[in-house]
């Protein structure tokens, strides 16, 4: 019985090889073929990418309350605190206090960038 078993297996693995690489082999160079041949070998269903779990009147209410949240954050600027690109005289927006930023070079910002997370 042990011998016919491993006949049986040692068949059914050549066997699925050589129609993996059929499979493989008759996919014209398509990309998006290669990727289905793919899937069905490590036998992965195709993910959709348009299934979203969160409702959109959710993902609108977030999206819509994020600049006010920002704001009120954000301390009050100066108009001349925003860089301009056009010939008009910039007027004052009233704050409580004022905003400036702080000179960075471009070492620390490849510091940071080389700090993020790659997985995301």
């Amino acid at each position: 019985y042990k011998n016919a078993k491993l006949k049986m297996e040692e068949t059914i693995k050549k066997e699925k090889d050589k129609y993996y690489k059929t499979v493989m082999q008759n996919t014209n160079n398509s990309v998006r073929q290669k990727w289905d041949a793919i899937r069905l070998i490590i036998n992965r269903k195709k993910v959709s990418g348009n299934e979203c779990p969160v409702p959109n009147n959710i993902i609108g209410n977030h999206y819509a309350s994020v600049a006010k949240r920002l704001a009120e954050d954000l301390p009050n600027l100066l108009q001349d605190d925003i860089p301009c690109s056009s010939n008009v005289q910039p007027t004052y927006i009233p704050t409580k206090q004022q905003f400036q930023f702080n000179i960075i070079t471009e070492r620390e910002v490849y510091e940071k960038i080389l700090k993020l997370d790659s997985s995301k």
